[in-house]
């Protein structure tokens, strides 16, 4: 697959072309999955996956390891990792923002931001309803361990 994906990418790719990535992990059974899969065309093409020696949540180890298996693919080429509520930890924003790697990872509504030079506060009082989205550049994310300097985006989804 490996080979695929360079061709691919070596063949209909430029580097300034946005490259997503995304990281994800399911459970069915007994069976706990970490995915790591590049979103081309509309669809994902999984590019790493591991199967986990247990169940739930995976570690921050475990998600670094995923991510840093597929990271050589994309040298020169600007990427942007996805990842849903799992994945919003401080220690792989930071991670990723080393790796010189743009990231959008979920934040739960209970995790606290603060825009410059205003005061802390918590997702969930910001008002979102279903269909509003908010940006915000340059904000801190959660009070201890806190995440580099970053931006945020809020959305809130439709409910069925």
């Amino acid at each position: 697959m490996v080979t695929i994906v360079a061709y691919c990418l070596n063949t209909y790719c430029t580097p300034t072309q946005v490259l997503y990535i995304t990281i994800d992990r399911t459970q069915w059974g007994c069976i706990n999955l970490l995915m790591v899969s590049l979103i081309w065309d509309k669809r994902a093409w999984p590019l790493s996956w591991q199967l986990l020696p247990k169940l739930g949540s995976t570690s921050w180890s475990e998600q670094e390891a995923g991510i840093q298996e597929v990271l050589p693919l994309f040298k020169g080429y600007k990427v942007v990792v996805l990842g849903d509520r799992e994945f919003s930890s401080v220690d792989l924003g930071n991670w990723l923002s080393q790796q010189g790697v743009y990231f959008c990872l979920r934040l739960k509504r209970n995790e606290f931001m603060q825009v410059e030079g205003e005061i802390w506060r918590r997702l969930d009082s910001l008002g979102l309803t279903p269909g509003v989205s908010l940006y915000f550049q340059g904000v801190k994310v959660r009070k201890t361990k806190g995440l580099q300097r970053t931006q945020t985006f809020g959305s809130s989804p439709h409910l069925h």
